[in-house]
């Protein structure tokens, strides 16, 4: 391919010029020095990698045959590669190229061989033989088949795997802001999506892996961090991500891997001279879309016109010269993301460690919401002998959360989107006495939206974990890997209300928790290759968890002082309230892995799991799972050799079984509840009443699944390609069934519904996943990433129910939820009227049969009853998208590169009850305020978007008000550049500058057709004002010395 013209980027040239021009100089060497100092301070001091055994004897003599060796590792067309992993053959010794991609080892004895290997490229193998200084080139290898990826309890070369693997490079996300962590799988793996139910400060995205399965519990797949259970690290820590979405890769973890798992492996010291190294990051997040609202003058004009409100001539002209409120400006803003980290590491050949501590704030984009956290982190990697290693791991951190209620939807009082769009822009947000406006004309029961955000939350966390991991290699063929873990937390929320906020009494209460978790867990890993074609290894193991966790609640009404907060609630005696709680649980787990191969040809693996869990009873307390998969490299036969088409073709198939236990500790037994009473007297009794909800015959909810998949490479290994077929089905589901009144139901004091197991749901669907080297040059590249997924959920069986309702919203709008369990319809179906449009003036006769009038709404009547009643309900949307896809794109040019990330989902249906409360007069709004809303039907306007004024027998739980949710994003825009070492030749440092969600192209009317009000797939898919992304720009900066 011809190389491109140098006239079409001249934005890359004079960003190269500006960053070697003096004044740019002049600022990175400004902007470095402090940072420099620290470096040189550490690179001064060398015990921090000599060896302090050099007094022993029988240790000068190995000391004296050891050197340094150092190079730079770069690819065929002479391009550096940053990142492969230099290990010294049969040691643990080693480290990795920095992003000029140099190396340094040290210690290193004259006879050693040293192992170059990365991603995507051949591994090579170099004797040092005496040499100082080597100079390494790598080939491009058939789709890295020799790679090494992480499986469960273990790692596997990547032409081995017979299971559905998708794995995610640290390039992938190198510009992104840190902001952005929690996102960085969205749109690079096919089958698995990421949104957020909101997009407030410290709340994590959802994270699905080939749709949902549970109905009770959650549908979160799991992660695991260096083989603890945990959370997705800072990207800055991550080194490779791979996700594994079949059965017959997830079975290990049995009842832990129903819903995939994501398996992360962190960065570790490795021997090198100390290297400190510094991240950071500034990001600018705004809104993107605002609701068309109508301004003060509009509105009084309006709202007077229809009747609505009985503005005066005056009030009106009032405000045909300006003045009013813009409420959405008045509680939106733009926030603020920072971020910095500070990592230091090195080593000698036989300890090596690497610590990080970091700190990050985020200031929302609603007012007085933001989020902070800071944490240190230290792993330390000891070689006792040629046999033994332990790691070490230590970590602690603090988080902060201030008004996180503020970002949820459900109460029609709380949520300061739904009174920025729906209160009077007429109103002041102060009143003469500077005091907050607390009411608008004709707002009902919505208060000052910016008084709303004077809320006082405050949420707050701490946490600590400590890990201790043993490996023993008892022959060269039989490794003992064992791991002990705890960890501990604690933490709880705050929170105050004033006199003027609450408009009752200032009240306040507290909550606080403290939990601990253990691990344990300890396994037999056994490898050999005998008669040169058969490959096997075997694995068997044994693991256990246990948790404990307290809980304590105090609330206090009618505080005679505000000023002593939460901080003195028994001031308020005798309106306090206390609680308190304590849970545990714990499962104990056997599992073993079988894996064979014949001459890298055909393979088996096979895996087996039991769990026994203390949340089930009796002969449901075991649950097993198995799997099996098989796979055959069809490229490595006889007959494939003589084609030049295909580097590699491989057929695999599997089958397992997964499981949840997604109920709560005491889920099998009835709690009790305390209740006062009155007897033989004035004076109030102290008891308790037992409550229903106990099921003693609850078992384990089971996953099966079928996955068949093929893997193509092709035109020189230039292109990728991996095709995946799945069917699971969920049986046994854990929901919650009603319980009438005459059968012990009682939503007063006891409980209305009990766990069982019921029916059955299926995910089926087809992935895709494309990777193609379009051009590699000396210092040209560019490779695309193209992947999707198709998922088709449906609900099989409910038992003996025909229904199951979800959660219930804004009371008021409507008497049953939105959302409905279904067989036959998916999980997230919406349930309501078919909205059929307005009634017109030839249809007067027919419309008086149901009380209405021509202009009014008009709505399928399936039983023909002449009534809109429950009767009439029917599906009208699915808020669970069957289709997305993801379009990745690299380019390097030089020092600079780009990436460029779309992502799309399709066939998503959103409740956009939020639209409804802008245009429709509602019980607690009265009042107009979108500029949509002047649409009437009038018989001169019989088209028109909206009923007539007045009584237009509205039904907000209807498909009026279902919107399209599909979306196109530019999801990420970025650009690195790293700065050449002659403008900084102490230290290694790169630029970056990045956009989130630049683009949108939607036709949904609300913020954001990404967020829901809730978090869970039954429910998800309402827009009740939940809190929307923003549109980010960030600029990073990265220093290594």
């Amino acid at each position: 391919m011809k190389r491109m013209k140098n006239k079409n980027f001249k934005m890359i040239y004079w960003f190269d010029k500006l960053c070697n021009s003096k004044a740019m100089k002049k600022f990175t060497t400004v902007w470095l020095i402090t940072l420099l100092t620290m470096g040189q301070a550490f690179a001064g001091n060398s015990s921090f990698y000599t060896s302090n055994r050099s007094e022993e004897k029988n240790e000068i003599s190995d000391v004296q045959q050891t050197k340094s060796v150092k190079g730079r590792v770069t690819d065929a067309s002479g391009e550096t590669i940053p990142g492969v992993t230099i290990s010294v053959k049969g040691t643990n010794q080693g480290t990795t190229t920095n992003i000029d991609g140099e190396y340094q080892l040290i210690n290193v004895q004259e006879n050693a061989v040293l192992v170059f290997s990365f991603v995507g490229m051949e591994t090579e193998e170099i004797p040092v033989a005496g040499k100082t200084i080597i100079n390494v080139v790598m080939s491009e290898s058939s789709i890295a088949l020799q790679e090494v990826v992480a499986i469960g309890y273990g790692t596997m070369k990547k032409s081995d795997l017979t299971g559905a693997v998708s794995s995610v490079s640290s390039r992938d996300f190198i510009n992104m802001a840190s902001s952005s962590s929690n996102s960085i799988l969205a749109a690079k793996a096919p089958g698995v999506t990421i949104r957020k139910s909101n997009a407030a400060p410290g709340v994590a995205p959802i994270i699905r892996v080939r749709g949902a399965n549970s109905l009770m519990g959650s549908n979160d797949p799991l992660i695991v961090v260096d083989g603890n259970y945990g959370s997705l690290p800072d990207m800055y820590e991550i080194e490779s991500i791979e996700i594994l979405k079949d059965a017959s890769a997830t079975a290990i973890y049995g009842s832990r891997g129903a819903n995939g798992v994501i398996l992360v492996t962190t960065k570790r010291g490795s021997q090198k001279k100390p290297t400190l190294e510094f991240y950071s990051d500034f990001s600018i997040n705004t809104i993107g879309k605002r609701y068309d609202l109508m301004d003060a003058y509009e509105f009084a004009k309006f709202n007077q016109s229809v009747g609505a409100y009985p503005f005066t001539d005056a009030e009106v002209e009032k405000f045909k010269n300006g003045g009013g409120t813009d409420w959405q400006d008045a509680i939106l803003q733009s926030g603020l993301s920072q971020s910095y980290r500070v990592i230091f590491s090195g080593g000698s050949k036989d300890i090596r460690y690497h610590i990080t501590t970091h700190y990050n704030d985020n200031t929302g984009t609603i007012r007085n919401t933001e989020a902070s956290d800071y944490g240190l982190k230290a792993k330390v990697d000891m070689d006792l002998s040629n046999r033994l290693t332990v790691q070490v791991e230590a970590s602690a951190g603090h988080n902060d959360n201030l008004n996180p209620e503020l970002s949820q939807g459900g109460s029609k009082t709380a949520i300061p989107l739904m009174a920025a769009v729906a209160f009077s822009p007429t109103v002041p947000i102060y009143d003469e006495n500077g005091r907050y406006t607390p009411l608008g004309v004709g707002s009902g029961t919505l208060m000052n939206p910016v008084l709303m955000t004077e809320a006082h939350q405050r949420n707050y966390g701490n946490g600590a974990t400590g890990v201790g991991n043993l490996q023993f290699k008892i022959t060269d063929d039989l490794t003992l890997n064992a791991k002990a873990l705890i960890s501990l937390s604690n933490g709880g929320t705050r929170e105050f209300e004033s006199l003027e906020y609450n408009r009752l009494y200032p009240r306040a209460d507290q909550y606080s928790y403290d939990n601990k978790n253990w691990l344990t867990n300890a396994f037999l890993t056994y490898s050999k290759t005998f008669a040169n074609n058969h490959d096997f290894s075997a694995m068997v193991g044994f693991e256990q968890t246990k948790y404990e966790g307290q809980s304590f609640s105090a609330s206090a009404d009618r505080l005679p002082i505000e000023s002593v907060g939460w901080n003195n609630l028994g001031l308020a005696a005798p309106y306090i309230g206390v609680g308190s709680g304590w849970a545990d649980n714990a499962l104990r787990s056997y599992f073993g892995r079988i894996n064979y191969n014949y001459a890298s040809r055909y393979y088996l693996t096979v895996n087996y799991r039991a769990d026994g869990s203390s949340k089930f009873r009796g002969d449901n307390r075991w649950g097993y799972f198995p799997s099996f998969s098989l796979a055959w490299r069809l490229s490595e036969e006889a007959f494939m050799k003589e084609q030049d088409l295909f580097q590699n073709i491989r057929i695999r198939g599997g089958y397992g079984v997964t499981g949840s236990q997604a109920v709560g500790s005491y889920a099998t037994y009835s709690p009790l509840r305390g209740m006062g009473f009155f007897w033989g007297g004035s004076a109030i009794q102290s008891g308790y009443i037992s409550q229903i909800g106990g099921n003693p015959n609850l078992k384990w909810e089971s996953t099966k699944q079928l996955n068949v998949g093929a893997d193509f490479t092709l035109i020189d290994s230039r292109l990728s390609l991996s095709l995946d077929y799945y069917n699971k089905k969920t049986v046994d589901l854990l929901a919650p069934l009603a319980v009438p009144a005459y059968a012990g139901g009682d939503p007063e004091y006891g409980r209305t519904s009990v766990i069982s197991n019921v029916g059955s749901v299926r995910n089926e669907g087809f992935e895709f996943n494309l990777n193609y080297f379009i051009l590699k040059t000396k210092d040209w590249s560019y490779d695309i990433n193209l992947n999707g997924a198709f998922n088709r959920n449906k609900v099989l069986d409910l038992g003996e129910e025909a229904r199951i309702y979800g959660a219930g919203y804004a009371p008021g709008l409507a008497s049953t939820s939105p959302f409905v369990l279904m067989p036959g319809q998916p999980i997230g179906t919406i349930f309501g009227m078919k909205y059929l449009g307005i009634w017109q003036e030839n249809q007067a006769e027919e419309a008086a049969k149901y009380g209405a009038q021509p202009g009014d709404y008009r709505y399928e009547d399936l039983n023909g009853n002449n009534a809109y009643d429950s009767d009439d309900q029917q599906v009208i949307g699915n808020t669970n998208a069957p289709f997305s896809w993801g379009f990745n794109n690299h380019i390097s040019i030089k020092n600079v590169d780009f990436n460029i990330l779309f992502e799309g989902v399709h066939g998503r249906d959103i409740m956009n009850w939020a639209y409804l409360v802008a245009t429709e007069r509602i019980d607690f709004t009265q009042l107009y305020t979108h500029k949509d809303s002047k649409d009437r039907w009038t018989p001169s306007n019989p088209n028109a978007k909206f009923a007539r004024i007045g009584n237009s027998h509205l039904i907000p739980l209807s498909s009026q008000y279902v919107e399209d949710g599909s979306y196109v994003k530019l999801r990420n825009l970025s650009v690195g550049y790293r700065i050449p070492k002659s403008v900084v030749s102490f230290a290694t440092l790169r630029l970056s500058l990045s956009a989130q969600n630049l683009l949108v192209f939607t036709k949904y009317k609300g913020y954001d057709p990404e967020i829901s009000s809730t978090n869970d797939d039954m429910n998800s898919g309402m827009d009740w004002f939940a809190y929307p992304n923003s549109r980010s720009i960030s600029f990073g900066v990265a220093i290594e010395y």
